[in-house]
């Protein structure tokens, strides 16, 4: 696909006064630079993670995702996905993580690319600073796994999502090759690998955590070892 230079994001946000300039000012969480690994990594790497990515563009066009919607990854990490978004004509994409590292990564990222000006802000998926309703569509691609107090992100998630909207799922199987330690350090060549354990959900466990939302699309992905679901937030009429 040709690249567009140039491109600022059209989209705009409602910022809750006062959130941005106080967000996490503690240490990072994550700082594997998953865009660097899908570009430059070892071979697995960079088969693994375009793999991924490729499933996850096709689960977003299967679903009728409109090309304007709008969307927030939470824990965007150093901004592969967001980047293969904009690749692929979503202009109206937003991002935030918990490391300031990756958020300037992302941004520099996004730059070589020729998109300036995307939205991407160091936050907490725990306590977004966003006002309720904010978003179509919210991303939670191999987040769940790493982060500390899901069930506060999801929350969270549910709150900054408009009602009809959707939220993008993404965790590894406990087949994923991450799961055995060994195999984890030989496949990704990173000494640093286990600085955070990898939580292996199943299928049951993900809707139950979800309990409130419509689940719409589940899939096995990525050589089947990555469950992707889409789940939508129930309007009042359905509550």
């Amino acid at each position: 696909m040709s690249r567009r230079r140039g491109i600022s994001t059209m989209g705009t946000l409602s910022f809750v006064p006062g959130d941005i300039p106080a967000a996490r000012k503690g240490p990072s969480y994550f700082e594997y630079d998953l865009y660097r690994a899908q570009r430059y990594g070892n071979i697995f790497e960079k088969v693994w993670h375009n793999h991924r990515i490729k499933c996850l563009l096709d689960l977003l066009e299967r679903s009728s995702i409109p090309k304007d919607a709008k969307i927030m990854e939470l824990g965007c990490n150093t901004g592969p996905v967001i980047i293969a978004l904009y690749n692929n004509k979503y202009f109206n994409v937003f991002g935030i993580d918990i490391s300031r590292e990756n958020v300037k990564k992302a941004k520099s990222y996004c730059a070589e690319q020729g998109f300036t000006n995307i939205p991407l802000c160091v936050a907490d998926g725990s306590s977004a600073p966003f006002r309720s309703g904010e978003f179509d569509v919210i991303l939670l691609v191999d987040l769940l796994e790493h982060a500390f107090g899901i069930k506060k992100i999801i929350k969270e998630a549910g709150r900054i999502l408009r009602p009809g909207g959707k939220i993008v799922v993404a965790v590894p199987h406990r087949r994923h090759p991450v799961s055995n330690p060994r195999i984890k350090k030989l496949l990704s060549g990173r000494d640093d690998i286990d600085a955070l354990p990898d939580r292996f959900l199943t299928r049951g466990e993900v809707k139950d955590l979800f309990a409130g939302f419509c689940l719409e699309h589940f899939t096995f992905a990525a050589f089947w070892v990555w469950f992707c679901f889409i789940f939508r937030k129930l309007d009042d009429k359905e509550r």
